[in-house]
């Protein structure tokens, strides 16, 4: 994954806590979620692969595995951003860059995985008879 995209949802999703009134624990927050949202983009993967790849195994699928990728995409967020404070110079190098611009971009990755997660979580109800 691009390193610039991830700089890109890191600041958005901080300036968003920093809106909301935690500004002290911004970059802790911002850093968990983002390892939230990674979270969603991983279980679709996996739920994806499970219901739509035939001869996939249910055993390889359990919330274990999703936990332990979400487990190791926070600690690797939180070496990129907050390990010697480097999300400082992230927000200083961007934001003539996106501070005031549309926040778009950084919505949708947030929802759109939510809302697949959803729909493939009514998929198997539909196909069982």
């Amino acid at each position: 994954m691009n390193m610039r995209f991830l700089e890109y949802l890191f600041f958005k999703y901080y300036y968003f806590q920093v809106k909301v009134g935690n500004g002290d624990v911004a970059p802790f927050s911002t850093v968990l979620f983002m390892g939230f949202v990674f979270m969603f983009v991983f279980a679709d993967i996996f739920n994806f692969y499970y219901f739509f790849i035939p001869g996939s195994s249910p055993d390889s699928y359990n919330s274990n595995s999703i936990l332990s990728v979400t487990t190791i995409a926070v600690i690797g967020f939180s070496f990129m951003f907050l390990y010697k404070r480097r999300y400082k110079k992230v927000l200083e190098i961007h934001e003539t860059e996106w501070k005031g611009k549309k926040n778009l971009g950084a919505v949708l990755f947030a929802v759109v995985p939510f809302i697949l997660f959803v729909v493939e979580l009514f998929i198997p109800m539909k196909v069982s008879p």
